[in-house]
């Protein structure tokens, strides 16, 4: 199984007061569909966009593993510095933002090591 995983992240810093900045940024995070080397992936996939796997599913040998639904991974953040005295001694800083999972390798490779059968020799 393979894939790859692109992240990308800009920001801007505004001095709204001489004690008071804000900090805006927007990053990006895109995780292309694991694929299989030789193109043996099978999968069960709905027929229709949202419909339900068991009454509309198909079995699919090949690319593309599942639909991506990374290609809209926008997250944005905020955060802020500011100097209540405006001395320079005391600095109350803060910040929020989203924040999308990875998709990680062995979360799909593990699967296929459950409920397997060990029959003695």
């Amino acid at each position: 199984m393979r894939f790859w995983y692109l992240g990308a992240y800009i920001q801007d810093d505004w001095r709204i007061r001489p004690n008071l900045t804000l900090n805006f940024g927007l990053r990006y995070d895109f995780q292309a569909v694991p694929q299989e080397v030789n193109g043996k992936i099978s999968n069960r996939r709905p027929i229709t966009p949202g419909g339900d796997y068991a009454a509309t599913g198909i079995h699919v040998i090949g690319d593309p593993l599942y639909l991506n639904p990374t290609t809209k991974n926008f997250a944005p953040r905020f955060g802020f510095a500011w100097d209540p005295w405006g001395n320079g001694k005391l600095s109350i800083r803060g910040g929020a933002g989203m924040a999308y999972d990875r998709l990680f390798n062995n979360s799909i490779t593990n699967k296929y090591n459950i409920n397997t059968v060990n029959v003695p020799a």
